[in-house]
């Protein structure tokens, strides 16, 4: 496949900071991994060493670091593949092996991590990891935080939560306070606050006039699960919450709620550190927090060439992660804002929406002490518009959706959808071959055979044939099963058609495991 000029923009420049809107379909990967054989091409003096490629799936890494052997096969294949071609969290990991000694160190933590450290791969694990350690810091500080502790009750995931968030977004606590100036974000800041809150607080124009707005649905759906019990009544009558009671709210003191989250997120690290048993993202804290504190090793662990795929998949800590690792201004972050769907684990979008200010803005707190980030941090925008997966049909019918009310009171801002989002161009021909029908059931059951009597409709009509791209010419064969594919946005809704189906005699399985619906 040929570079389209977008592209091919992106693949010669390799110097400087570069922030690349690609859309789906539109060759990211294929630009990247062209990205870093023309480094290598045309840096005389560049080795795989010099260069870091980050990703977020062990699937990706691997899929680029071939891609990127088979390119280069001139070059020493066992080079190759010692290449810095990793997730975020496989690359951490080799870091902290390597410098489990400086851990002790870090904040006043005092405690010493193996070097045969385990690390808690899913969220079942760390959930259950963490109840045990919380259930011993009750018995140790029930009379310290009384009052805390009886409104927290047994649902300590509620807590784990909360210091989740903290994490992605750098914010740790020291052995007597808080990480650089992690109280004033705790603490906050009422002028910024009101920035957000006057569009969270502002009532959008449905149909039949104003909706309620989104802060004043929060508070209560979190009045209903016995959070603000306080709330007056009389607070939730309206279609939004007054700004005199908002700033009361704002101005209480948080003092005890700040200690305890202080003492149990410090208790949690030290356990962690101490069981050897870290979760993903302690992973990314400690390595953080190490090339933070020394800059010998921060130097010696940095690179000249750094990209980062799936940017919109990153949090806050992984951005700033990312400018300890650069030797230079030469950065080349990918992704996509409006595939960000990890906010559940606290990835932000916003790193690329506001990449420019960001970045900025994390010189400035990485620089605080002494200077670690000494380059310029100006930004260049590419974007890529040309789609080579989806025919024109497709990609009319999913930008056209985005203009869909998703209930009768929503109001679609149709101009800002506009300005904001850039509609693909498909670069196949095939449009006439894609079809899109909208089907409705009375229910999940009646949608379940719906579906059901779809596809045995389908694999029943001799004029359905699937273009096998694999064989020469792209020749039509019958369709199979396997071809056909149904998304479910609930495990619950999957079980009950795949049980369904069974009873049809339509095969139907959840392809990757039911790890995908973060089952039990």
């Amino acid at each position: 496949m040929a570079s389209n000029q977008a592209q091919e923009e992106v693949i010669r420049t390799t110097e400087g900071i570069l922030l690349v809107d690609a859309g789906p379909g539109t060759g990211k990967t294929y630009t990247i991994t062209k990205r870093y054989i023309s480094i290598l091409d045309n840096d005389p003096e560049a080795t795989p060493e010099d260069i870091l490629l980050l990703t977020f799936s062990n699937n990706a890494a691997d899929n680029m670091k071939r891609k990127v052997m088979s390119e280069l096969t001139k070059r020493d294949p066992a080079t190759l593949w010692d290449a810095k071609i990793s997730t975020f969290h496989a690359f951490c990991k080799s870091i902290l092996t390597t410098y489990t000694y400086k851990v002790p160190s870090l904040l006043g933590y005092g405690e010493r991590l193996s070097p045969s450290f385990s690390i808690l791969e899913n969220d079942v694990g760390e959930h259950m990891f963490f109840s045990k350690v919380y259930n011993a810091f009750y018995e140790r500080n029930k009379d310290v935080h009384r009052e805390m502790v009886s409104i927290v009750g047994d649902n300590s995931d509620q807590v784990l939560r909360i210091i989740k968030q903290l994490l992605s977004k750098g914010i740790f606590p020291t052995r007597d306070d808080w990480f650089l100036d992690g109280r004033s974000h705790l603490e906050g800041d009422w002028e910024s606050f009101c920035v957000r809150m006057r569009v969270e607080n502002t009532c959008p124009m449905g149909k039949k006039g104003p909706t309620q707005a989104r802060m004043l649905k929060r508070l209560k759906t979190r009045r209903a699960n016995k959070i603000y019990l306080d709330a007056s009544p009389t607070l939730l009558e309206g279609k939004n919450i007054p700004e005199g009671d908002i700033r009361e709210a704002f101005h209480e003191d948080r003092e005890k709620e700040i200690s305890f989250i202080h003492d149990i997120y410090l208790f949690y690290i030290k356990r962690a550190i101490r069981a050897g048993m870290l979760p993903f993202d302690f992973l990314i804290m400690l390595v953080f927090l190490i090339l933070h504190d020394d800059d010998d090793i921060r130097r010696s662990v940095a690179f000249d060439y750094v990209m980062v795929d799936e940017f919109q998949d990153t949090n806050e800590m992984q951005f700033m992660l990312t400018l300890l690792l650069m030797k230079s201004n030469n950065l080349c972050a990918v992704g996509d804002w409006k595939q960000g769907i990890y906010g559940f684990r606290y990835a932000s979008i916003d790193n690329i929406l506001e990449f420019q200010e960001r970045i900025g803005r994390y010189k400035a707190q990485l620089n605080e002490g002494r200077t670690r980030i000494h380059f310029p941090v100006d930004v260049e925008a590419r974007e890529f518009t040309i789609n080579y997966r989806s025919t024109q049909t497709l990609l009319d019918t999913s930008f056209g959706s985005l203009y869909i009310e998703a209930t009768n009171e929503d109001a679609v801002e149709a101009e800002a959808l506009g300005e904001a989002i850039t509609p693909l161009v498909a670069h196949r021909e095939e449009g006439h071959l894609s079809d899109v029908r909208f089907y409705t059931a009375d229910d999940n059951d009646a949608e379940v055979e719906m579906i059901i009597a779809l596809i045995q409709d389908m694999m029943a009509d001799d004029k359905v044939r699937i273009i096998d791209e694999g064989a020469e010419g792209g020749c039509l064969r019958p369709i199979r099963y396997e071809d056909i594919a149904v998304l479910s946005r609930t495990r619950d809704f999957g079980l009950r058609l795949q049980g369904r189906a069974a009873h049809y005699g339509v095969p139907v399985v959840f392809e990757g495991g039911t790890e995908i619906f973060n089952s039990e």
